[in-house]
């Protein structure tokens, strides 16, 4: 029996679908393409340009994740792509809280056409703790075990912080809030001295790729008929177990501002009067060295800028300014004169005919800006420049308009310092000669 035209036709139409559907089927079977196909350093170059925040996350989603974002490689990279954010820390009573709260703004969003009291609600999802201590008491100066073991931030560098006591201020903890890993500092020998004051920092030296702690003591001795006043320097290298002599500090450094650290070594304000009023310590070569400032803040006849020079007005003046790096550049920021503030940049390190006067801010165009002290913090992706104001606020500055950042979870009153996150491990830092603690901060 002959089949008709139009049946043979059915049958090849139908045996195509099968054909299609079957072909269909096997592609559902193989597996898609995902982020686990690209290579290892593509994976690291993709995730090492998310925040903090979300590296957490990150590590949540599978082992081989975990281990990928734990492993050296990444975290070296990831801190060669980290931008400086605030590490904002709120007082507690008397005390300092053991909570930092590190301060990630979606650096290429439009932050709106603010003007004067414009606020962007930031909320604080990335939080750590401060170590408590309790397993290293033995190694803590008794002043500081007295005080509940809540330290106070001395500086940040290349994404740690030295931490110290809240009374005696002697360096205690170095500490990696990221990694949540810290380093006790030995307790320095026992001077028999009056009236003690200790100045401290934590710095990195690229010669000998290691990390050292500053400790500067001033004291005085009862002399005979007399009392000797006595400056002391002395540095611990980080895994080392013990501090070094080197000498005396030929300056009386400023204690009410975090250091800031460049290019090896650490800077300061002078805490009495001198033209040259910006003093570093190296840490390659230990030592001491005065960096002149802009030409308005030095005078050959001795003038103090626009001021006639004295204690007084040097004192006030040393309230009004600030100090940190913008840029890989330090600058100086000057919030002394009324109606504006200046921010001078030093483009060459170490030459004093490189300062350059960044930013000239009005403060009375429009709305008055709040006075007060401004401490710059880093560039936005946007090009706004963000501060800190040290009445409790973050502050961005898009070259006209001022916005707030209206920070949640803080209290009224808070600290900032300019910190780069790093996942980078202290044992990859200092080797295994020390022991290395952690804190659980998530």
């Amino acid at each position: 029996m002959k089949r008709s035209k139009k049946s043979i036709v059915h049958i090849q139409g139908k045996s195509k679908r099968v054909a299609a559907e079957e072909n269909d089927s096997n592609n559902d079977q193989q597996p898609s393409p995902s982020m686990g196909d690209l290579p290892t350093h593509l994976l690291i170059e993709i995730l090492s340009r998310l925040s903090v925040k979300t590296i957490f996350i990150c590590r949540c989603v599978s082992k081989t994740w975990l281990n990928l974002l734990s492993t050296p490689p990444f975290a070296k990279h990831h801190f060669t792509r980290a931008h400086t954010c605030p590490l904002l820390q709120n007082p507690s009573g008397k005390r300092l809280s053991r909570t930092l709260y590190l301060v990630e703004l979606d650096r290429d969003s439009d932050l709106g056409d603010g003007s004067f009291g414009y606020s962007v609600n930031e909320k604080l999802d990335t939080k750590f703790n401060c170590p408590k201590l309790d397993e290293a008491k033995k190694m803590m100066p008794k002043c500081t075990r007295s005080l509940g073991l809540k330290l106070d931030i001395v500086n940040s560098c290349n994404g740690l912080l030295c931490l110290r006591g809240p009374s005696c201020d002697d360096p205690v903890v170095v500490y990696n809030p990221v990694a949540g890993d810290y380093i006790t500092i030995p307790t320095p020998e026992k001077d028999n001295c009056m009236e003690k004051a200790v100045v401290s920092g934590l710095g990195f030296s690229p010669k000998t790729n290691r990390y050292k702690v500053l400790r500067m003591l001033y004291f005085r001795r009862p002399s005979v008929g007399q009392r000797l006043y006595v400056h002391m320097a002395e540095t611990h290298t980080v895994g080392s177990g013990e501090w070094r002599r080197i000498g005396s500090c030929p300056f009386s450094l400023c204690r009410k501002s975090f250091p800031a650290f460049l290019n090896g070594a650490l800077h300061w304000f002078r805490d009495d009067y001198h033209p040259d009023f910006i003093v570093s310590f190296n840490f390659g070569d230990e030592r001491f060295q005065t960096i002149q400032p802009p030409p308005p803040y030095f005078l050959a006849n001795d003038q103090f800028g626009p001021k006639q020079s004295s204690y007084r007005s040097y004192y006030s003046f040393k309230s009004e300014i600030s100090m940190g790096v913008l840029k890989g550049s330090l600058y100086l920021c000057d919030s002394s004169s009324y109606g504006h503030f200046d921010i001078w940049v030093m483009k060459e390190y170490g030459v004093k005919e490189s300062w350059f006067k960044e930013f000239k801010i009005n403060t009375l165009l429009g709305r008055t800006w709040p006075a007060g002290l401004y401490q710059p913090i880093d560039f936005l992706e946007n090009g706004d420049l963000l501060m800190y104001f040290k009445r409790n606020a973050l502050i961005s500055y898009d070259g006209v308009e001022f916005k707030y950042f209206k920070i949640r979870e803080t209290e009224s009153k808070f600290l900032a310092v300019a910190h780069i996150p790093s996942f980078v491990s202290l044992k990859d830092m200092v080797g295994n000669n020390v022991e290395v603690l952690n804190v659980r901060s998530r």
